[in-house]
């Protein structure tokens, strides 16, 4: 029998910052550091035990607001978003409010796939601003939508 373990993890704030630093790797233009080998994670608390079994250590970059926009796209052509039987069509501006929530939750690919989900439970529940076209099997998420359920730029969101 095998047993595989997978360790995912992250490591950011001041103190990630201070022990790399410290060791000598050079950040790259954007302010990271690529180049991070299994010594950082020792140096950052990890038990040698623990990081000796670690084969491959990838540094990667947050998806920026044009590339969530381009995952949250595709997801809903991939998706095809048929609820109750009828379409689900977005305008470019609630696209774009999406988009925007679904980078906030700093969570990658899968912020949109918890916005989209999100979505279906808002048409569920009928929530407001939601349009629907019973002749062209068509639920249209435009502007009444995005007035009335604004995913950014506030904190207290009944949207969230």
């Amino acid at each position: 029998s095998e047993l595989l373990i997978v360790a995912v993890g992250s490591f950011e704030g001041e103190q990630y910052h201070q022990i790399v630093k410290e060791s000598g790797v050079t950040m790259d233009g954007a302010g990271h550091f690529p180049h991070i080998g299994h010594h950082h994670l020792i140096q950052f608390g990890l038990m040698p035990e623990l990081v000796g079994r670690i084969r491959a250590i990838i540094a990667v970059e947050h998806f920026d607001e044009t590339q969530m926009a381009d995952i949250l796209t595709r997801e809903i052509s991939k998706d095809d978003m048929n609820i109750l039987g009828m379409q689900v069509t977005f305008s470019p501006a609630v696209l774009e409010d999406l988009a925007n929530a679904a980078h906030t939750m700093r969570l990658g690919g899968r912020g949109v796939g918890i916005v989209l989900e999100r979505i279906k439970h808002h048409i569920y529940m009928n929530r407001d601003g939601i349009e629907y076209d019973l002749d062209g099997k068509r639920i249209i998420l435009g502007d009444r939508y995005l007035a009335a359920n604004r995913w950014t730029n506030h904190s207290n969101s009944q949207a969230r």
